[in-house]
């Protein structure tokens, strides 16, 4: 008979990786609504604030892989920020870079929560 080494619904018996901190961040638009933006989209606007019209590119999040900052992007237009995209080449082809839009200013910063 042969064991199984995980039941669905269980926990796995893999080592479980500490759970990273992901920022809480509240931003104000001019006009003067109010939007959050919490875990991965928090980081992502965080960068685009900060980088400003330079814009923002997968490879400049050090220390972690934003693969996915087209979707991080995506979610942050549907809270109704504007950000803009345009493409750079290189020599195997061209990759997106992604600017804010809209005027928008940080108002807190909350790293302490933890988000799987």
């Amino acid at each position: 008979m042969t064991r199984s080494l995980h039941k669905p619904g269980s926990p796995g018996n893999a080592t479980r990786l500490p759970k990273r901190n992901y920022p809480r961040v509240l931003a104000t638009f001019a006009e003067g609504r109010v939007v959050r933006a919490i875990g991965r989209e928090g980081a992502t606007l965080l960068m685009l604030v900060e980088h400003g019209p330079r814009g923002v590119r997968t490879f400049d999040f050090v220390g972690c892989v934003a693969c996915r900052l087209s979707a991080y992007v995506h979610d942050l237009r549907r809270m109704g920020i504007t950000i803009g995209r345009r493409f750079e080449r290189h020599a195997t082809g061209s990759h997106a870079v992604y600017v804010l839009k809209s005027n928008m200013t940080i108002v807190s910063v909350d790293e302490g929560s933890q988000h799987d």
